[in-house]
């Protein structure tokens, strides 16, 4: 398939930021602009929105807790009953607002 060839002129910054989202999502910058043209084409208009999902600090830190957990890098909390959990939650929550 022939190509033909485009360039643009774009803030090294915006670029750097741009290759490191679109790596994340398995592509490259050809792929991405390629991507990007072909559903303007298709749907006659900008595509929808394409982007991973980053977590904020507190559910990475909870995912990271997790993954530590699987790997038995630190042990599980023992178990708990629904009723004992809703009850701490309660507990966090009441010191959370009176703190």
């Amino acid at each position: 398939m022939k190509t033909a060839t485009y360039n643009i002129r774009i803030a090294p910054d915006i670029k750097t930021k741009a290759e490191e989202a679109f790596s994340a999502l398995g592509l490259d910058m050809n792929e991405a602009i390629d991507t990007f043209l072909r559903e303007v084409i298709t749907g006659y208009g900008l595509p929808c929105e394409m982007r991973e999902k980053v977590p904020n600090a507190e559910t990475q830190a909870a995912i990271d807790e997790f993954e530590a957990m699987a790997r038995g890098e630190i042990p599980f909390p023992p178990s708990q009953s629904v009723a004992e959990v809703i009850a701490e939650l309660e507990k966090e929550l009441e010191e959370e607002s009176s703190g």
